[in-house]
């Protein structure tokens, strides 16, 4: 009597937590989608503090949106480096950095080019375990090598944002990012243009798509450029691929088959059809780099080949304004997957783009040319040190 008691006990507690997971497998999913909370506290304290992560290599102010359904959202807008920096600073060692905005958004006025980042998963703009991140060193390289003011926000619910991710959500927020930008260049000298990362192409092309399709019914304005670093066709192929889902699937599978991994991924809260995104900006004749990396062990480069190839098959004039770089180099950082942008080869097809795409009239040639160099090139180009730890976005 007792063992059947026990039984039925153990049967109900199997059964309530069947029905718990099933209930909130929505947020359960979102919160191994984004994985938001793996960040290092230290990280999300320093936020508001840019020059933790940029010393005095970039200048840097805080940023922040409220979005259509009113949740706050924080970032950064890093300066071009070089002489507008130059510039900039006097004026602004002599005030709080509270007084600093005016100063800020006249540059802002003057630009000639923003690029709009968009991050991966896990952690918040200023990376995951480290200050000295892959994902701080690339926004500063696009400050750096291409004459660009560069604007990172947050998504919510990632590092100091309020909220709950999800793909609505995250769209909102790429909106609400865009608008501040769009509120603060000169559109007649300014072209904008949008960088994803991992995630974060998902994110650009989704928001470059929604602007795209804006733009055929209004006036609205569209990015000039769309830049896609390691994207992914949609969020099924890649859970497939990632470490961290990848594992969760595969258990799946070895305890109820192929049919409850299947079932897993068809739950998905979010879908992320970078492939049907990608296809609506080629056919408004948006321009699109597409970069991946050959070795990419979280993103394969098969997934990124085939974003390429549903860009490319949208447009009436074939590949024209679609474009796709493989990136061969040796690996710098413990993933190849976030260090693309370390090899000069990032640096010409980047910058060739960006002056083809993004490159005021009256701007010139805002980039360097690196194509054809050679290892000589490395006393001008030697980055800062860079402390891997963002390996899994």
């Amino acid at each position: 009597m007792a063992t059947l008691a026990f039984l039925v006990l153990g049967g109900l507690i199997v059964l309530s937590l069947v029905l718990y997971v099933y209930l909130k497998f929505e947020v359960l999913a979102r919160n191994l989608i984004y994985l938001r909370h793996m960040v290092h506290p230290s990280i999300v304290s320093k936020l508001r503090t840019p020059r933790h992560f940029f010393h005095s290599n970039i200048v840097a102010r805080n940023t922040e949106a409220i979005t259509n359904d009113r949740v706050k959202i924080y970032g950064w807008h890093l300066m071009p480096a070089g002489r507008e920096s130059i510039d900039i600073v006097s004026p602004l060692s002599a005030l709080d950095e509270s007084h600093s905005d005016g100063i800020f958004d006249k540059s802002l006025l003057d630009a000639k080019r923003v690029v709009v980042f968009f991050h991966g998963i896990a952690g918040c703009r200023g990376g995951v375990w480290l200050c000295g991140s892959a994902r701080v060193s690339l926004v500063r390289s696009l400050a750096t090598h291409f004459g660009s003011h560069v604007v990172a926000f947050d998504y919510r619910g990632f590092g100091d944002c309020q909220g709950l991710p999800s793909e609505a959500g995250i769209l909102e927020d790429a909106l609400a990012a865009w608008t501040w930008v769009s509120m603060r260049v000169d559109p007649s000298k300014c072209k904008v243009a949008l960088y994803g990362q991992s995630m974060g192409s998902a994110v650009a092309a989704k928001l470059a798509a929604e602007l795209c399709e804006r733009q055929q019914s209004s006036s609205s304005v569209r990015p000039s450029a769309v830049i896609l670093d390691a994207p992914f066709t949609c969020l099924a192929d890649a859970a497939c691929h990632h470490p961290i889902s990848r594992g969760v699937l595969g258990l799946l599978a070895a305890l109820g088959g192929a049919p409850l991994r299947d079932a897993a991924l068809r739950r998905l809260p979010d879908a992320w059809p970078t492939v049907a995104h990608v296809s609506t900006i080629a056919r408004a004749k948006c321009p699109v780099l597409i970069l991946a990396n050959s070795a990419d062990e979280v993103v394969p480069v098969q997934l990124s080949q085939k974003v390429y190839e549903a860009a490319a098959a949208a447009t009436a004039t074939a590949t024209t304004g679609v474009h796709f770089s493989e990136i061969t180099a040796p690996k710098v950082l413990t993933r190849h997957h976030v260090d693309t942008f370390t090899a000069y080869d990032w640096i010409a097809k980047v910058g060739k783009f960006l002056d083809d795409y993004a490159l005021s009239s009256d701007q010139g040639q805002a980039s360097l040319n690196f194509t054809g160099l050679g290892s000589g090139i490395w006393a001008v180009t030697k980055a800062p040190m860079i402390y891997d730890w963002d390996v899994l976005v």
